[in-house]
């Protein structure tokens, strides 16, 4: 997990419409003459519009010692130029930037698990929310109490990822109570995967609450909650919300989900089957044998 860029606040002058060319100008003049902080809010002004010069600028702050110009060119370059990226975070970190050592930890999580290790520990322990929640899973398999109390830190500091871990730990445990808790906490705060698993848990003892956590998790994008919000609603009332769970079938298959593939088969077999038939032929593409053979008598009368 990656953290979020760090932005400075531009001028609010900067932000008004007819304003940003002016605004440009002003930085350009003094970015020349050797402002730093100039270069590196030029650098962030330009970089939707002008990617290149946003870059340059970048580099010659972060060459003047700006460590949140450096931080930036680490986060811009980890796609493009990791080694670069992991130059520019270390030299960051090392200034003593926090979320540069977050960051460069996960950067080298799968090259050299060590460095990535006492990078992660370093920022943690500078109170680093996402470094704290990548500490806990780095101990989640040979320290799980330790894993533990990481994550509670980075919750307590309002990490959500560490709440739905949280969540994991608990359900893990088989305490179902506990991780319905974690579960609702990281779901309000936003957390995608939280909000369907939180669904998952309840569904059983309350499906109101199942289904409004489910939409959520759907309307965000997430295929499984999709493919759940459909078989929900079907399970409700099937002639009125055929139409609607359906719809969110399609989406979920569309986007890979292999559960709403199988579903589609089953509910259009007799109401469409070219679509059905269709639908088969995806999920066989996708591989899913467990679902294939489940659906022997679909594929039986859609003369597969």
């Amino acid at each position: 997990m990656k953290g979020e860029m760090f932005r400075r606040l531009i001028s609010r002058a900067g932000r008004r419409s007819g304003e940003p060319a002016r605004t440009r100008a002003q930085y350009e003049k003094a970015a020349e003459a050797g402002n730093v902080d100039a270069m590196f809010n030029l650098a962030v002004l330009l970089e939707e519009t002008d990617p290149d010069a946003s870059r340059a600028w970048y580099e010659h702050a972060a060459e003047a010692g700006n460590t949140e110009a450096m931080f930036n060119l680490g986060f811009l370059l980890e796609e493009s130029d990791p080694d670069a990226a992991r130059a520019w975070y270390e030299r960051a970190a090392e200034a003593g930037h926090v979320r540069a050592m977050a960051n460069l930890g996960s950067l080298l999580s799968g090259e050299d698990p060590k460095a990535a290790r006492a990078w992660t520990e370093r920022a943690a322990e500078a109170g680093d929310g996402v470094a704290m929640n990548n500490l806990g899973a780095l101990l989640a398999e040979t320290d799980p109490e330790a894993a533990r109390a990481w994550w509670q830190r980075a919750a307590d500091a309002g990490e959500s990822n560490a709440m739905a871990n949280l969540g994991r730990l608990n359900l893990k445990a088989t305490d179902p109570s506990g991780a319905g808790a974690w579960f609702e906490r990281a779901a309000e705060a936003g957390h995608v995967d939280a909000m369907f698993e939180f669904a998952v848990l309840v569904e059983a003892g309350d499906r109101e609450k199942a289904y409004y956590w489910y939409r959520r998790a759907a309307e965000a994008g997430h295929t499984g909650a999709m493919s759940n919000l459909g078989a929900w609603l079907l399970e409700t009332n099937f002639e009125d919300n055929f139409a609607e769970a359906r719809a969110w079938w399609e989406r979920a298959a569309e986007a890979g989900d292999t559960t709403a593939m199988a579903n589609l088969v089953a509910v259009l077999v007799e109401e469409d089957p070219d679509a059905a038939r269709a639908w088969y032929e995806r999920l066989a593409i996708a591989g899913d044998h467990g679902l294939l053979e489940a659906l022997a008598d679909e594929r039986d009368s859609l003369g597969g």
